[in-house]
């Protein structure tokens, strides 16, 4: 599994799901909305995340 956060500022979300779905057999997506100080609270929390 991979987990990848998005902020349309740094990292866009269409470029991030096209390179997920063409190198990928299955895809599955789910969405989340958060502010910036929610995301500080779990930003680190897991290994290889980006």
């Amino acid at each position: 599994m991979q987990i990848n956060f998005t902020d349309n500022h740094e990292r866009n979300l269409l470029t991030e799901l096209s390179a997920g779905i063409s190198k990928s057999r299955d895809v599955r997506v789910a969405v989340a909305f958060l502010k910036y100080s929610g995301y500080d609270l779990i930003k680190g929390k897991y290994t290889g995340m980006s």
